[in-house]
């Protein structure tokens, strides 16, 4: 019990951290690409674009714990199952893939920095969402998530 309960604290505690990192991020963009655009301001920017990476965490965050607690409750006894929970697991990680993209779509246009806009929003989500079920999944679940069965052969 004390195992599940620290995994869940570590997700959400990496979130945090995630969330905390888009202040970091805007400023950034602010200071590095220097945002030149006719339809946006700064403040119209850093406001939009700090509101989207909350969404995009609190949905990795919300995807890494709805498989953690799907994996707690619900255990594995047959290995032809397994096909069935990575189609799961596929469907979790398209949800934070999906908030990217409506936040891509939502964002404000601004001439330059937009990659830099993208490469935040997708390690924001992508990264959060993948690390945390590679790394904290159950423990009939942890060799599920895309890679896991390669790197917890050792």
């Amino acid at each position: 019990m004390v195992k599940h309960f620290l995994s869940i604290v570590l997700i959400v505690g990496v979130g945090v951290c995630f969330y905390i990192a888009t202040a970091y991020e805007v400023d950034f963009i602010r200071k590095f690409v220097m945002l030149s655009s006719d339809v946006t301001t700064d403040d119209e920017f850093t406001e939009v674009f700090t509101r989207w990476g909350k969404y995009i965490v609190a949905s990795s965050v919300a995807t890494a714990l709805i498989w953690y607690i799907v994996g707690w409750f619900y255990k594995i006894n047959d290995w032809r199952i397994i096909s069935k929970m990575k189609t799961v697991w596929y469907a979790l990680f398209l949800l934070p893939i999906l908030v990217v993209g409506v936040a891509l779509y939502k964002a404000p246009v601004i001439e330059k920095g937009t990659a830099w806009v993208v490469i935040f929003y997708i390690t924001n989500s992508l990264i959060l969402f993948y690390f945390s079920t590679f790394l904290l999944s159950p423990p009939s679940f942890k060799y599920i998530p895309i890679g896991a069965c390669k790197a917890r052969r050792w």
